[in-house]
């Protein structure tokens, strides 16, 4: 299983569509096997959805993010948690040992405000 968290120096970035960067964590058997850190460059929240697509990610761990980004994730067999703050290691621990504290809905709404924005996912 691989596991990304949007990071800027190992904390959780709180703004998923403008992630500098991505903690990625290949897990077996519950213990992590490898620690990479894959950048982002904050490309919106569609391109982040394909880069964790092309890196077989299948769990993301976020701060923030908005229902098109959980639609993306989800479009490509992405299973997201959201609503995570604090430091990207301690929080994968506690997603192993099924005590992370996350949601699996939208915390960040600021698309609603009639900018026009429209979800787009390949």
């Amino acid at each position: 299983m691989k596991i990304a968290i949007p990071t800027q120096n190992n904390q959780v970035w709180q703004h998923f569509g403008r992630s500098p960067e991505f903690t990625m964590y290949t897990i077996e058997n519950q213990k992590i096997i490898k620690k990479e850190i894959v950048l982002a460059n904050g490309a919106g929240h569609t391109d982040l959805v394909m880069l964790l697509k092309r890196h077989f990610v299948n769990v993301l761990i976020c701060g923030g993010l908005g229902s098109c980004a959980i639609e993306c994730a989800h479009a490509n067999h992405i299973e997201v948690y959201s609503g995570t703050s604090g430091n990207a290691d301690d929080i994968l621990h506690h997603y192993l040992n099924g005590t992370l504290n996350a949601l699996n809905t939208p915390t960040c709404d600021h698309h609603d405000h009639d900018d026009h924005h429209e979800c787009h996912c390949h």
